[in-house]
């Protein structure tokens, strides 16, 4: 899945697998339609060079990217249209770990990278679907702000509120992240009717 999400001014999520045309289409759209300063990446990738494709847009729009380390098995590039709910689902796998080393293998050696990727993110909501125990995300954290240390890159989790709570707080998780990137996203189900019953699921 390549699916971009527009930041700042409103958020969309677009069809997935872009060529390089359609993504400096797209980013230019974003910068001069909407006038977007940011753009976080959601889902992933698996095509070799898609990173440095939305880093040559980027820097070509003035757009800063919130790069996201996806923690689920599926990367299909797909329109997100055409997936079923279960197909985010997450499955055990360490798919993302592939996927967390070939980004910082390019934020590493692609001279623009420092430049446009504002912050890398672990996601999405990893603790709330269970993928990681908040130890083993505040590890991966961590170890993620050590890689990146050199080129000054903050790095963060994307997360519900709801995945904090129910892991007690997932204070290690809090202290280890450079900054708060929580999803206002309260409600997933007709069943959830407060915030109280946000977990609930149809």
């Amino acid at each position: 899945m390549c699916f971009l999400q527009r930041i700042v001014t409103r958020n969309l999520t677009l069809s997935a697998g872009q060529s390089l045309q359609q993504l400096k289409k797209e980013f230019a759209d974003m910068r001069n339609t909407f006038h977007s300063r940011y753009v976080r990446l959601y889902g992933a990738c698996d095509r070799e060079g898609f990173y440095d494709d939305i880093i040559e847009v980027a820097w070509d729009t003035s757009l800063g990217v919130h790069a996201l380390i996806w923690v689920s098995l599926h990367a299909t590039c797909m329109p997100i249209s055409s997936l079923s709910e279960s197909q985010f689902g997450f499955d055990g796998t360490d798919q993302w770990v592939d996927r967390r080393d070939r980004l910082f293998r390019t934020l590493h050696s692609n001279p623009k990278a420092k430049f446009v990727t504002r912050v890398v993110q672990f996601g999405s909501e990893p603790l709330f679907d269970h993928v990681l125990s908040p130890d083993e995300l505040a590890t991966q954290v961590l170890s993620a702000k050590k890689n990146l240390s050199s080129l000054d890159i903050p790095v963060t989790v994307s997360e519900l509120a709801y995945g904090y709570q129910e892991n007690g707080g997932a204070q290690n998780v809090l202290d280890a992240i450079d900054s708060i990137n929580i999803h206002m996203l309260p409600f997933f189900s007709s069943k959830a009717s407060t915030g109280k019953f946000s977990h609930l699921t149809s």
